[in-house]
């Protein structure tokens, strides 16, 4: 298996906002209420994550370098 970890970009937020959101889903249950999981596990809990990426978590800060992993990635 081959991994390799770059600087994410704004192609990146759809796979970060669903991994975000995952978590979520796969960590909490019995940590969070249920309502409040069935809200951030959503459809629309990870449309706003994903916009949310693109718009404040992916702009450039060199102070706050965001980065991507990518297993088994092809040129």
């Amino acid at each position: 298996m081959d991994a390799s970890i770059r600087p994410a970009s704004p192609d990146d937020a759809p796979g970060i906002a669903q991994v975000y959101t995952q978590s979520w889903r796969e960590t909490s249950p019995g940590l969070m209420p249920g309502d409040f999981l069935s809200r951030m596990t959503s459809d629309a809990a990870r449309q706003r994550s994903e916009e949310s990426w693109l718009t404040q978590r992916l702009t450039p800060d060199p102070g706050r370098p965001v980065l991507a992993a990518e297993l088994n990635a092809r040129n």
